[in-house]
């Protein structure tokens, strides 16, 4: 009789609980705080589950989707920004059946989807364009960069499709026309007025918040080395696309 007990004991205690399971389940009956607490533990349990990942942050956007941020730049407590950090965990570990699912979701991350801090995420994810021909329609489809560094003002261009760089900064409302662009030899060059040209190059970086344990991805234009002067007029490399608050 004892040893039928162990045995039994020791197989329940074998059995690992499928916290993701269990949280989707709750999820399809839209019962999401119940498995925004599941997916937690899933995650914990096993980080390497993608889709715990991704399942822990339809739930952080479904919950979140009519609230803004109480501090924005708190990014250690913002939604979207933990948002962020679940689906790239979620990505890195298996894109090609994350992206897919992420594209089609029409649930949890529907509203997440519709905001600027996610486009600014999911071009990101894309391959990097090579030849000047896949760059030159990469940045027609791509026309918004910010500009920033820490005690200066932001500045933001749109790189027209007529060849042409407009600029306005976080204190002007009306844009100004400060020169051209074209692509040439795998480089994006910025011809400015009264300006040496400029040469760059577009990467994909890293934001790391939450002391280094959290992060997401985002594409930049980083000034050539070759090319990169102390008397640029701008403030910075460039992220893609209009940030909805500046935290600099």
């Amino acid at each position: 009789m004892y040893s039928y007990v162990l045995l039994s004991f020791n197989i329940y205690a074998g059995k690992t609980k499928d916290y993701n399971a269990e949280g989707f389940s709750f999820y399809q009956k839209k019962q999401y705080q119940k498995a925004h607490e599941l997916f937690n533990k899933a995650v914990k349990l096993n980080p390497k589950n993608a889709f715990a990942w991704l399942n822990l942050a339809r739930t952080t956007a479904v919950l979140n989707a009519k609230k803004e941020p109480h501090d924005y730049c708190q990014y250690e407590k913002n939604w979207i920004f933990k948002t962020l950090n679940y689906l790239t965990r979620a990505v890195e570990l298996d894109p090609t059946n994350v992206l897919p699912k992420i594209a089609q979701d029409q649930e949890g991350l529907k509203s997440f989807k519709t905001r600027a801090e996610f486009f600014r995420w999911n071009i990101a994810q894309q391959l990097l364009p090579k030849s000047d021909s896949e760059i030159k329609k990469w940045i027609e489809n791509q026309k918004e960069w910010t500009s920033r560094s820490p005690g200066a003002l932001s500045q933001f261009i749109t790189l027209e499709t007529n060849g042409t760089i407009i600029q306005t900064s976080s204190s002007e409302t009306q844009g100004k026309e400060i020169g051209n662009w074209k692509v040439s030899e795998g480089r994006i060059i910025f011809t400015l007025k009264n300006k040496a040209p400029l040469k760059f190059i577009i990467e994909k970086k890293t934001f790391y918040f939450n002391e280094g344990q959290s992060y997401f991805f985002f594409l930049g234009l980083k000034e050539d080395s070759e090319t990169r002067s102390d008397i640029s007029p701008f403030t910075g490399d460039f992220e893609a696309g209009f940030l909805t608050e500046d935290c600099s």
